[in-house]
């Protein structure tokens, strides 16, 4: 999970999606595995893969904002604003600065 975080942040995209696969294959009901996986996906032009995984990621643990953060982020890249809004509105209430961020994507529709 470290060494494709350290790739993604080099931006080695489809590098660090191999990483996050094998992590995953280690650690399937990890949050943050399944999290970082969603990213990676959405960052390779995988959307729907990484909506996937981000919802895994927020079963498995609700409450951290940065699931819900990228979830809503995924969901406006793939059009859907009406579901972009409920993480917002969920974020609200977990961190409000991450939610004005996302709020803004919505007011801009990105």
């Amino acid at each position: 999970n470290n060494l494709g975080v350290a790739l993604r942040i080099l931006g080695r995209d489809r590098e660090a999606l191999v990483e996050f696969r094998y992590a995953l294959r280690l650690a399937p009901d990890s949050a943050a595995v399944r999290a970082n996986v969603g990213v990676a996906f959405f960052e390779a032009g995988e959307r729907e893969q990484g909506m996937r995984h981000l919802r895994r990621a927020i079963e498995l643990k609700p409450d951290p904002p940065q699931a819900r953060f990228a979830l809503g982020v995924v969901l406006l890249g793939l059009w859907r604003a009406d579901d972009a809004r409920e993480q917002y509105r969920i974020l609200r209430g977990l961190d409000p600065a991450l939610a004005a961020t996302l709020g803004g994507a919505l007011l801009t529709g990105w």
